[in-house]
C-alpha cells in the first residue's frame, strides 16, 4: 500500500507509539480512540488502496478462523477491514475478558 504523503505514514507510527507505550488503566477506551483515527478517518483516503486478499496468519498474524462476518463469507483484507470501521463507527463492539 502506497501513502499520499509523509503525514499518512507518520499518522500510522505515531499511533502504534502511543498504543505501545501507554501504561493506563482504560486500554479499551484508548484502543477505540485510536481506532477511529486508523480506522475511520484514513479509511477515507487509503479504502481503494487496501489488498483484496484473504487474510492469513503468515502474513497478518490475523486467524481467519476467528473473523466472524455475519453476512460475508469474504476474508479479504479490504472487506475485514470495512467490517471493523463499520463496527466502531456504529458502536457495534463487543468487548469479552
Amino acid at each position: 500500500m502506497e501513502y499520499k504523503d509523509p503525514f499518512e505514514k507518520e499518522i500510522i507510527t505515531r499511533t502504534l507509539s502511543i498504543l505501545d507505550g501507554y501504561t493506563g488503566p482504560y486500554e479499551d477506551t484508548l484502543f477505540l480512540n485510536l481506532c477511529v483515527g486508523l480506522l475511520i478517518i484514513r479509511k477515507e483516503c487509503l479504502y481503494a488502496k487496501l489488498p483484496t486478499e484473504d487474510i492469513s496468519y503468515a502474513k497478518w498474524n490475523i486467524d481467519p478462523n476467528r473473523i466472524l462476518l455475519e453476512e460475508h463469507k469474504d476474508k479479504s483484507v479490504k472487506t475485514t477491514l470495512r467490517h471493523m470501521r463499520n463496527a466502531i463507527a456504529h458502536n457495534r463492539v463487543h468487548f469479552e475478558n
